[in-house]
């Protein structure tokens, strides 16, 4: 019973993440024991983010690879405030080439996600499904869940969650520095390839990481290869003082009336 209920839930509510948390692969981490050191100070530059305040970025996405057996292709565009781990508002537009057992046909949702500190909580926009939808989930459950089914939750819109999932798959080095960045490349460890070769086709076996070194933060993260498998780009990065950060920025309330779907309950009852 549990299993269908994951299933349902992301057909239902979890198609708008599978872009997003592309980059999380559920895999065995190397945690960098093969990076070399110059790599691992910049990885941890990265990761350490959240110690140095609230953040804004704009990104952008394109992801050709395979979900549930099916073909998965598509391309977003959306902007990210980050708080902390716990709060974010992020609104994205995604445009995919057809949904696996929802449409053949390209459809474009437009998304909002906030987490406020103890839920998350999801606006969707999906003609396939017919109009809004709005689920809301306990963050803690969230996080058990994106455990449970591999990163396919709203827990795992923390980008910085994200990027320190696919690091600890990789080894890393430095293969450039210069006009204000540096570039790493990631290599894709045994398992991990093994376990990409469900998903994609493409035989890239490495990650690189564009990384701006004022701010540590990535400008790019792509896959190697003529034609990469999955390729985001961030612009307009800025910290934010958490006095300047717009008021309510980490807050949802639901358009009177409309129909909120609890998706902890439907986890507890399927229990």
């Amino acid at each position: 019973m549990q299993q269908q209920t994951v299933s349902r839930l992301r057909r239902q509510a979890f198609i708008p993440f599978l872009l997003a948390v592309a980059l999380i692969i559920p895999l065995t981490p190397s945690a960098y024991a093969d990076s070399t050191p110059d790599a691992v100070q910049w990885l941890e530059k990265l990761l350490s983010i959240y110690d140095r305040g609230p953040f804004k970025v704009d990104y952008t996405a394109t992801l050709d690879l395979s979900a549930m057996g099916q073909p998965l292709a598509g391309n977003m565009k959306g902007s990210i405030t980050q708080g902390d781990r716990t709060h974010s508002r992020m609104s994205l537009e995604l445009t995919m080439n057809g949904i696996p057992g929802l449409s053949a046909e390209p459809i474009t949702m437009r998304v909002l996600n906030v987490i406020d500190g103890t839920t998350v909580w999801s606006e969707m926009e999906n003609p396939a499904l017919g109009g809004v939808q709005i689920t809301k989930v306990a963050l803690d459950q969230a996080q058990a869940l994106n455990k449970s089914t591999g990163g396919m939750s709203p827990a795992s819109l923390d980008p910085v969650a994200q990027l320190r999932a696919l690091t600890e798959t990789m080894d890393f080095e430095v293969v450039g520095k210069g006009d204000g960045e540096v570039t790493l490349r990631g290599k894709i460890t045994g398992e991990t390839r093994e376990k990409l070769s469900t998903l994609t086709s493409s035989d890239a076996d490495a990650f690189i990481f564009l990384l701006d070194q004022r701010t540590g933060f990535p400008k790019e993260v792509r896959a190697e290869g003529e034609k990469p498998f999955i390729s985001m780009s961030f612009s307009d990065f800025e910290f934010i003082a958490k006095d300047k950060l717009p008021a309510g920025v980490f807050e949802y309330t639901p358009a009177e009336g409309q129909q909120v779907m609890d998706l902890g309950a439907m986890m507890s009852s399927s229990q």
